[in-house]
């Protein structure tokens, strides 16, 4: 079974099994970090993928364009061992709906997706051990009524890390996370790596990966991929067999190159060129299952992403 099939069976069967194939996804590529790279501590990225078309329904597509900004606070030193870092997190995504399909006339196009977290870094006695636990708080929601409880959605991360060489250039990690992004309330077993030398940068994180050479001081490349989700509230909409959808799952999971350049000191600009082998925006009900009465899966297709970045180290 190819790779785009496994994901179609994980986000159509929101039950136990879909619950741990997403835990396995998650276990392999390890850690949780929101920016290109996790010394990125200030970003701002768009990213682009021109019109596909739905697969079952002629004449309706979507383009796809966001962008998201990112500021990590300085740490906060509590204490001999504990860093306490503040983290703001702003994505704006926009669908642009185009063809004459009046049965989807009612889909949102645009949703917002904004996110607090506290990260906690607590050294052990012995210092090549760590505890790291970051709760986020999220609103996403397409905006079309009143904020509600219904649009916020917890997420967290609880790690112990393991530095052999009592430093960040390779770097251990194992424990456990709160998703909202393919199934609701998932809670999946983590486990990830970060290794960095004068030439190669790998960093095996969930939803990110990166194994990038740095031929000269300024110059970095190699591959990436991304595995973007998110469930977002949306504005209600009424389909056949009484089914309400109320809200949205979208789903980019992109594979490419990336080339990055250091503009000036710690400024970055950074590009990714690849493909989007899965794009999905599902509608769900109330209790978070797909509805069943139309099928709104898109073709894959080219994406594109550019932006700049501010690195001060791990």
């Amino acid at each position: 079974m190819n790779t785009t099939v496994c994901f179609k069976s994980l986000l159509s069967n929101s039950n136990r099994w879909t619950s741990l194939l997403l835990s396995g996804l998650l276990c392999c590529l390890g850690g949780v970090a929101h920016g290109q790279m996790f010394d990125d501590k200030l970003f701002v990225n768009y990213s682009f993928a021109p019109p596909v078309d739905f697969k079952d329904i002629p004449g309706k597509s979507h383009a796809y364009n966001s962008v998201e900004v990112q500021l990590s606070a300085p740490p906060i030193q509590v204490g001999p061992r504990l860093q306490w870092v503040n983290v703001l997190y702003g994505k704006s995504v926009i669908y642009n709906l185009e063809g004459s399909s009046e049965n989807l006339s009612g889909l949102s196009e645009r949703f917002s997706d904004i996110r607090y977290t506290a990260l906690f870094n607590y050294k052990l006695t012995n210092p090549k051990w760590a505890l790291l636990v970051s709760p986020t708080l999220m609103v996403r929601t397409d905006f079309a009524d009143n904020l509600s409880k219904k649009d916020l959605f917890p997420q967290g991360v609880a790690l112990a890390t393991y530095a052999p060489h009592g430093d960040n250039s390779l770097v251990f990690s194992v424990g456990a996370v709160l998703t909202n992004d393919f199934n609701h309330n998932l809670v999946a077993p983590l486990v990830g790596l970060v290794s960095k030398t004068e030439r190669l940068t790998a960093e095996l994180t969930y939803p990110r990966v990166n194994i990038l050479y740095k031929p000269t001081k300024k110059l970095e490349w190699g591959v990436t991929a991304t595995a973007d989700a998110a469930i977002f509230k949306s504005k209600q909409w009424a389909w056949a067999d009484n089914q309400i959808s109320q809200y949205v799952r979208t789903v980019n999971l992109f594979a490419g190159q990336a080339l990055n350049y250091n503009l000036h000191g710690g400024l970055w600009l950074n590009t990714q060129v690849g493909y989007a082998f899965l794009r999905n925006y599902d509608l769900l009900d109330a209790d978070y299952e797909p509805i069943k009465a139309v099928n709104t899966d898109l073709k894959g297709s080219f994406m594109f992403k550019a932006g700049v970045s501010m690195r001060f180290g791990h």
